[in-house]
């Protein structure tokens, strides 16, 4: 079960300053990364180089440069740091498709992770050895948490830019609102999830399935209220409510009145002047 947990070798772990290391120059050299160097920023800074990627140094800005990655930094740059060399396994996998870089929700853990290995492996004791591999793994999980759900952002970004998915479900509502349309069935229909379908579904509308479904059925409730002389029970029941008190219950939700009103309303308001 734990044969690919493989503890990387620690090649360094400490704090960068480049006002201290660098003096006044304006640019490190560019240089081969040799291990995977992960970085915290611990302010605000100049830029850092990856391969052909440039990004502005903010504070809790981590990055993770793997071998073979080019790199080079605009200074100022201060940084907490940790450089570990690992060949294969799954913390290999975990730091491999780490983003090079991002802005992790749990900016304060992490540094309490930092903070951590800097303590034990520049001020060793009996333990120092257990609590370097502990900060190690939560580091990695920390790091597989954030690919996650950077991954997680773009696959959604990339369904965003297929509009068919949305509007096959929104011309489906619009043709069977009357009918019990479910998010599972949706959500099959579309060949995703129902959890991801509903995200997606509201980041694309602005609303939840349900609340979307429910101003279909209103808006559709509101055109037979003025149209036509049906009762209440067959304008619920024409337009997918479960019982006329549901209805009743809805309309007046939504519009601040109840659906007799509106019809009421909006008839006498031919006489007005």
């Amino acid at each position: 079960m734990f044969e690919n947990i493989k503890l990387p070798q620690v090649v360094g772990i400490g704090v960068f300053d480049t006002a201290i290391s660098f003096g006044d120059i304006g640019e490190t050299k560019r240089r081969n990364v040799t291990f995977f160097e992960i970085d915290l920023a611990i302010e605000d800074g100049g830029i850092t180089h990856i391969n052909e990627n440039d990004e502005p140094i903010r504070e809790n800005l981590l990055i993770c440069a793997k071998p073979g990655y080019h790199r080079s930094t605009a200074l100022p740059y201060r940084c907490y740091y940790i450089h570990l060399a690992v060949k294969n396994g799954t913390i290999y996998d975990i730091l491999s498709q780490a983003p090079d870089f991002c802005y992790p929700k749990d900016a304060q853990e992490l540094k309490k992770i930092f903070l951590s290995l800097i303590n034990a492996y520049n001020f060793p004791d009996d333990t120092s050895e257990l609590v370097i591999a502990e900060n190690i793994l939560s580091l990695c999980r920390l790091i597989e948490k954030e690919t996650g759900t950077i991954k997680r952002s773009r696959r959604l970004s990339a369904d965003l830019s297929r509009p068919e998915i949305i509007e096959n479900a929104v011309k489906y509502i619009s043709e069977n609102y009357a009918e019990n349309i479910s998010l599972s069935f949706l959500a099959h229909s579309a060949n995703l999830s129902p959890t991801y379908f509903h995200k997606l579904f509201r980041k694309a509308v602005g609303h939840t399935l349900c609340e979307y479904i429910l101003d279909v059925r209103i808006r559709a409730a509101k055109n037979l209220l003025l149209t036509t002389d049906k009762t209440l029970v067959d304008i619920a029941s024409e337009c997918g409510f479960s019982s006329q008190s549901y209805f009743n219950y809805a309309f007046k939700k939504a519009e601040k009145t109840t659906p007799n009103q509106y019809r009421f309303s909006k008839n006498s308001s031919y006489f007005s002047v």
